[in-house]
């Protein structure tokens, strides 16, 4: 009985200790925990990377990289930037995210476009410092961030041209929503980021990114859109499993141990003796 109890306590004990660990409720949305091996498909329409229509955007993390912004190192997400556009020729990008709150470091990307003739535009667009995210976001929380934007432009064939501006953006975190996007119905918690026009990014504590993000300009014009249809997101997990899953796996474990130890401890019933009756006196 000693052991069983001895069980029952021990199960108790990680239950509650890998609760912990747990993706945090939707009212209290924290950081996604990114990895090797995650990506994110959206429909998108719009402005994107220079190019304009509808398309495919895909986002691949690449692993940990160091970004060096005016001469900081911050550790970062690299991201594999695909995108397919209706008008223009995307070809080939990608995105460094701090790793600390995933704000955006720096991004670069390759496009050519059609003025009259073909143009290829390499671009590089770096945020001194970045726009820091406030992790975990809930709702009515309000933050200020400033960057300087350093833009690199470069037309080929002809060499780079720099260019240096600021930008003040303050964010807004808004109440729970559901969005309903190709890849499903997510429980989202909106951010609102004001600065010249504003956008709106969805996050999703299941797809561990964005489900949907609009942009719109000064006069609420929509500039461009991105809908989630397919993503793997790990959430930070062990041995490619997300940590939810693991805890049910060793809640399940727990309890299949503790079957088998008040199995085994469980007394066998003693045989009763045969019945004999009393036999009288030898004759």
């Amino acid at each position: 009985m000693r052991a069983s109890l001895r069980v029952v306590a021990l199960a108790v004990a990680i239950a509650v200790s890998l609760a912990g660990v747990m993706p945090p409720a939707r009212a209290d949305a924290g950081k996604p925990e990114w990895s090797a091996g995650d990506y994110w498909v959206y429909d998108v329409s719009g402005l994107n990377y220079l190019l304009s229509g509808t398309g495919t955007l895909r986002m691949d993390v690449v692993g940990i990289d160091t970004a060096n912004v005016a001469g900081v190192n911050y550790p970062s997400h690299r991201v594999r930037l695909q995108l397919n556009a209706s008008v223009g020729t995307f070809n080939g990008g990608e995105a460094w995210y701090r790793v600390s709150d995933l704000a955006l470091v720096k991004e670069t990307f390759n496009v050519t476009v059609v003025i009259i003739f073909p143009i290829t535009v390499i671009t590089t667009i770096s945020y001194d410092p970045p726009l820091a995210m406030q992790w975990p976001i809930t709702n009515g929380k309000t933050w200020s961030a400033s960057a300087t934007v350093i833009t690199v432009t470069q037309v080929l064939p002809f060499g780079p041209g720099t260019n240096t501006g600021s930008v003040d953006t303050t964010f807004t975190v808004q109440a729970a929503a559901t969005v309903i996007v190709p890849a499903g119905s997510f429980e989202t918690t909106p951010v609102r980021a004001q600065a010249n026009g504003y956008g709106v990014f969805y996050w999703s504590p299941q797809a561990g990114n964005y489900a949907r993000r609009q942009e719109f300009g000064n006069n609420d014009a929509q500039i461009s859109s991105r809908e989630l249809t397919a993503y793997r997101y790990q959430g930070g997990g062990f041995l490619g499993l997300p940590l939810v899953v693991w805890f049910l796996i060793v809640v399940v474990l727990i309890f299949i141990a503790a079957a088998f130890v008040l199995r085994s401890r469980r007394k066998p019933q003693m045989a009763m003796p045969m019945y004999m009756p009393p036999q009288g006196p030898p004759r």
